[in-house]
């Protein structure tokens, strides 16, 4: 989310709006007109079920009023159901090779490489019983692949002559990676994005608001945000539902716990402290589009976006996933 990628969608959500697998449309409602229709999505995954996925990643910066090179790239994701335990699943991840998003842009092998530092890792999430990812089960085995995947990065930096302190900056910024306790925040953030309304339950155009609390990537005190999930359509003779969500971080609040969290990585570090003066204004908003498929529970497309205002910057991070046609044999 902050600084690095973040993770997840907190659990005041999920009990405000998730409840069990119920009919597309209870028969009593049927003859309520005044009732909008309600629509639950099962979560009964067989052990060995699978899915394909094409994840767009798009970034558009601009810095002082000018756009800087955007950039993009899109990676094959096969989500597999592993294990069915008595209070959740085990989901296995596994990122594919990335490729530019638009073949014919100007390559940059550096942003590549950077891209494909997740290509063969495979993620063993843990769930709870609606498929919503609370950690990783093979947290080590992230954080070793990972740091193998950084090795190789800072030598092609160093060998295409990026100045030291830059590349300590690029790694500090992927530091949460590095630790299996914070790496389950950072590794989660693309299939957090994918689940975050699998097993919920939604009543047509009925807006639901919230509190949360987002995971700190730094591992200092979580971010508060306010929240809403809207049940927008119906359609395809109720076969999909589409769903709209929105969060923003509170500026202030935020503010005080990122000069907080920074002050504390300082401090362990033996570096500088930042002064409250130079740390820029932050306004963080998200805003997503998930559609549903009403019989399996999976999402059949996911439009999520982050806009992120910190001083004379803004940078707005898009993810895009997409249902592909299952592999033939």
């Amino acid at each position: 989310m902050i600084g690095a990628p973040m993770a997840e969608f907190g659990r005041t959500a999920r009990t405000l709006l998730l409840a069990p697998a119920l009919a597309l449309v209870p028969p009593a409602a049927a003859h309520q007109e005044a009732e909008p229709p309600l629509v639950s999505f099962p979560s009964e995954w067989a052990v060995g079920e699978k899915i394909r996925l094409e994840m767009r990643k798009e970034r558009e910066e601009t810095r002082g009023g000018k756009a800087l090179p955007s950039s993009g790239h899109k990676i094959p994701v096969t989500v597999e159901v592993r294990e069915k335990k008595a209070d959740g699943y085990v989901f296995r991840w596994t990122y594919g090779k990335a490729e530019p998003a638009d073949p014919a842009a100007p390559r940059n092998p550096l942003a590549e490489r950077l891209a494909n530092l997740a290509q063969g890792l495979a993620l063993d999430i843990r769930t709870d019983e609606d498929g919503t990812p609370e950690g990783l089960a093979n947290p080590e085995s992230v954080v070793s692949f990972y740091e193998k995947a950084f090795e190789v990065l800072g030598a092609e930096w160093a060998k295409a002559g990026m100045p030291a302190p830059s590349q300590e900056q690029m790694l500090r910024a992927l530091q949460p990676f590095r630790s299996p306790e914070t790496v389950g925040v950072a590794a989660l953030r693309d299939p957090m994005i994918f689940f975050v309304v699998c097993g919920g339950e939604f009543r047509l155009g009925e807006k639901r608001d919230y509190e949360d609390q987002l995971p700190n990537p730094f591992g200092g005190e979580p971010f508060p945000s306010r929240a809403w999930f809207r049940m927008n359509e119906v359609r395809d003779e109720g076969r999909e539902a589409v769903i709209e969500w929105r969060q923003t971080l509170d500026p202030e609040k935020s503010r005080e716990i990122l000069l907080a969290t920074f002050k504390a990585m300082a401090e362990k570090m033996g570096t500088p402290l930042p002064a409250e003066k130079d740390l820029p204004s932050l306004s963080v908003e998200d805003q997503g589009l998930f559609v549903m498929e009403v019989a399996t529970g999976w999402p059949r497309s996911v439009r999520h976006e982050r806009t992120t205002l910190s001083g004379v910057q803004k940078r707005v991070d898009r993810t895009v996933f997409a249902r592909l046609p299952p592999e033939t044999k």
